[in-house]
């Protein structure tokens, strides 16, 4: 299938699913459709979830074919193999107990994808780039020298041409038997794997840390059971090193995570300036003083994690 102006209607239809940007519907027993919200989504946005959809999909990524765009109610949307199964999150919310045999599942299977070259002909983008796209858009929170940091910072993952999902949380893999499978593709792009652990320590545990309830609403899953989750995909993610090296690995994710926090105060919507103001005041208590220090210190580390 290619691209297409063929109208659909998902009237009736049951929606399986929604994100950030729109909700997901089932076609037929082969086929599902995104549906975009028109005030966010444009043409271009829409064009390149599906031109990465594929192009991972080519590279070797377990995720969905996509098909064709379509014009949904007036919508924009992209038609997608249908892929059965669950998502970790919902797999755990149900059954509690599985929670460390899926995430450590979960887990090498991102240790799994990072290992996939993206190749200099390829039509995704470097990550690296949207971060700093977002950075200049968030620069009005922060002073010059805090946006030079933030710069540096992000220079130090350069270089990289992993595979890199872009949005990694329990949300966005599904189970099916023994295999798992990406969704979301809208961010497939490639970098450095830090982008991804960023992702998936923002995503769960931070919340977790900061909003106990508000975890527990996102994945239907106890707090302590979301940082327990954490610690889980870590010690996965880096089997390969000792109980000390882990320790000091997860910390490091966690302070490069504020990179991702600060370059996303836009992109949460529900913040208010005021909350925007109160994150940046954190991070000159937390993360600015310790830039220069932290760039010395897990300088091998980055340069050894493939």
């Amino acid at each position: 299938m290619e691209n297409s102006n063929k109208a659909f209607s998902v009237k009736g239809l049951a929606c399986i699913g929604e994100g950030e940007n729109g909700h997901v519907y089932r076609l037929d027993e082969e086929t599902i459709i995104k549906v975009m919200d028109k005030k966010t989504v444009n043409d271009a946005l829409i064009e390149r979830e599906k031109k990465n959809a594929r192009e991972a999909f080519v590279l070797g990524v377990p995720t969905a074919i996509s098909y064709q765009i379509a014009d949904v109610d007036g919508s924009p949307g992209i038609i997608y193999e249908k892929l059965e199964g669950k998502t970790i999150q919902e797999l755990v919310a149900d059954d509690p107990e599985r929670m460390e045999e899926l995430v450590a599942k979960e887990a090498r299977l991102l240790k799994r994808v990072h290992q996939i070259h993206v190749p200099e002909e390829t039509a995704l983008s470097p990550l690296e780039e949207l971060f700093l796209e977002r950075l200049r858009d968030v620069s009005e929170f922060m002073t010059v020298s805090e946006v030079e940091q933030l710069q540096k910072l992000i220079g130090t993952l350069s270089g990289r041409r992993n595979y890199i999902h872009g949005d990694y949380h329990h949300g966005n893999v599904i189970v099916n038997g023994k295999e798992l499978f990406l969704i979301d593709m809208f961010n497939s792009s490639y970098g450095h794997p830090m982008y991804d652990l960023m992702s998936h320590y923002m995503l769960g545990a931070q919340i977790a840390k900061a909003d106990p309830k508000a975890v527990e609403k996102l994945y239907g899953w106890k707090s302590e059971r979301v940082l327990a989750a954490w610690d889980c995909f870590v010690e996965a993610y880096f089997e390969e090193r000792s109980a000390v090296e882990r320790k000091m690995l997860s910390d490091m994710v966690v302070f490069y995570s504020w990179v991702r926090q600060l370059v996303y105060l836009k992109r949460l919507k529900f913040l208010t300036n005021d909350m925007r103001n109160a994150i940046v005041a954190q991070a000159r208590s937390e993360f600015f003083p310790y830039i220069d220090e932290k760039i010395i210190d897990y300088k091998n580390e980055i340069e050894r994690m493939r």
